[in-house]
């Protein structure tokens, strides 16, 4: 072999061996998660962002997703927190998180602890949120059409704008929610308590609501064409009226100006 063969094979040789380490290094980036004070909870080798999240799903308390990078091949930085389609964190605790997100379509949030918590995502399709906490979280303007939401507890839940075409909401605790446009077509609320909550300017055209509890209930401006509505309790529900005056119900929702805006620009 002469020289310059042997000077082939040895490029030939580092070439490939760069090669097998670039290819590691950019399936199993290091990924940092912070927490909202600054301090980082999970750091070390994982496939990708979805990964380092199901892995660590009891550890997200308060939790920022919005602040998740990822650093992969020779130190870039690559903002990896768009897409969690499918994420499995069931039973995860994320009470108070701010969790902005992108994609969350079909992700298994089951029993989750979503308490307090303020979800911003444009789509949460087919998500599963069966009896998860949502009291007092604000899901404004969230995409959860045909989501299952059977049993769930959204007391006092913010739901401004949320689109639940086709979901399950049967057995849900919605007592004192906030259904500012909310869009409730063909949802099956079969057995959930609205008790106390308030229904604005809602849609439940064709929504299953036998045995549904309105009690209390204030009732106003909604489009209810086609609803199931036997066995469905109104004690001392007010038809037609609302407590305060719509820019004070908003305020109490937790609803934003941008939130608002964008509504009116989507025609809500």
């Amino acid at each position: 072999m002469t020289k310059s063969q042997v000077i082939r094979v040895v490029i030939v040789a580092i070439a490939v061996v760069i090669f097998v380490i670039a290819g590691f290094w950019y399936k199993s980036g290091i990924i940092a998660l912070k927490r909202l004070d600054g301090s980082i909870i999970i750091s070390g080798y994982y496939p990708n962002l979805k990964a380092a999240l199901q892995e660590n799903k009891r550890d997200l308390r308060t939790l920022s997703l919005e602040t998740i990078e990822s650093v992969s091949i020779l130190g870039l930085k690559i903002h990896d927190n768009s897409n969690l389609k499918g994420i499995d964190l069931q039973g995860a605790d994320l009470q108070g998180a701010l969790i902005c997100m992108k994609s969350m379509q079909g992700a298994n949030l089951r029993g989750a602890n979503l308490q307090g918590a303020d979800i911003i995502s444009d789509s949460l399709e087919g998500a599963d949120l069966r009896a998860a906490n949502l009291n007092c979280a604000d899901l404004g303007m969230c995409n959860l059409d045909n989501a299952n939401l059977s049993g769930a507890s959204l007391i006092q839940t913010s739901l401004f704008a949320v689109k639940l075409h086709g979901a399950s909401l049967s057995n849900a605790n919605m007592r004192n929610a906030y259904l500012i446009g909310t869009k409730l077509q063909g949802a099956n609320l079969k057995n959930a308590n609205l008790s106390g909550a308030f229904l604005n300017v809602s849609f439940f055209t064709g929504a299953n609501m036998i045995s549904t509890n309105l009690d209390g209930a204030y009732v106003k401006g909604c489009e209810m064409d086609g609803v199931q509505m036997q066995g469905m309790s109104t004690n001392s529900t007010h038809w037609n009226e609302m407590p305060c005056n719509l820019d004070d119900l908003m305020a109490q929702s937790k609803v934003t100006g941008k939130q608002l805006l964008t509504a009116i620009r989507q025609g809500y």
